[in-house]
């Protein structure tokens, strides 16, 4: 099994956690500028000097070209190979308005890119046409449906939440907009068959996925999430 962690800036993963996980990426949030992406890769690096590591970059949070390069420059010099190109959370864009606008500065720099896949709105065949070749692979955004992620196979990471509290999982998902729409709500009702007492049950989650690359969206518990799913290889 393949597993990687995401944090934000802000955060502070357990040493256990970086250790044991293959990759880590870092979250670009709107109100944090790319230049502070930089710093988070040193700490991980300085606890863990062969770990490999993911830069998120969300087009629409960035200011200006001058950051995007800047910063793909210090993530070669780091040891970046890969990074993860997004839209962003922002309607409008402050500078670029499409993932598809960074492609030409990123390849410059020789970093592999990654994109989102959104399985409420896409489908393999429609990812694989559209978006895989532009980029490398891709890593699915929030999605309950066992039978919606099966689809998506070749080179595509499956997310999945941590062992967070109901709370923790409704509040991202309003976050980030997947019970906006009754659409959208509706095809993640299914996910309700994965939570306990305790919270989400993401080892059980993951045992219902015909895949073996995962990615683990940190809601909570982030360490005994990652200790359980170890148990599963």
């Amino acid at each position: 099994m393949f597993l990687s962690v995401e944090q934000t800036v802000s955060q502070t993963l357990p040493r256990s956690v970086i250790d044991c996980v293959d990759e880590i990426t870092v979250t670009h949030l709107q109100n944090k500028t790319l230049y502070e992406t930089i710093d988070t890769v040193k700490q991980i690096k300085e606890q863990n000097p062969n770990k490999n590591i993911v830069p998120h970059i969300a087009a629409r949070n960035l200011h200006s070209k001058k950051e995007l390069v800047d910063c793909c420059e210090q993530f070669k010099s780091l040891g970046v190979a890969t990074v993860l190109v997004i839209g962003g959370n922002l309607r409008q864009g402050r500078f670029y308005q499409s993932a598809y606008q960074l492609c030409g500065t990123i390849k410059e720099h020789d970093l592999r890119r990654l994109c989102g896949v959104y399985p409420q709105k896409e489908t393999y065949g429609d990812v694989q046409r559209k978006k895989y070749t532009s980029f490398s692979g891709g890593i699915t955004q929030f999605c309950l449906s066992t039978k919606l992620l099966n689809q998506f196979h070749a080179n595509t990471r499956i997310g999945v939440p941590s062992m967070c509290s109901l709370s923790n999982l409704l509040k991202y998902m309003q976050r980030c907009g997947v019970i906006a729409s009754t659409k959208a709500a509706a095809t993640n009702l299914s996910g309700i068959a994965y939570l306990n007492a305790t919270g989400f049950d993401t080892a059980k989650f993951v045992s219902n996925i015909d895949n073996t690359a995962f990615h683990v969206y940190n809601f909570g518990k982030i360490e005994q999430t990652v200790a359980k799913l170890r148990e599963q290889i």
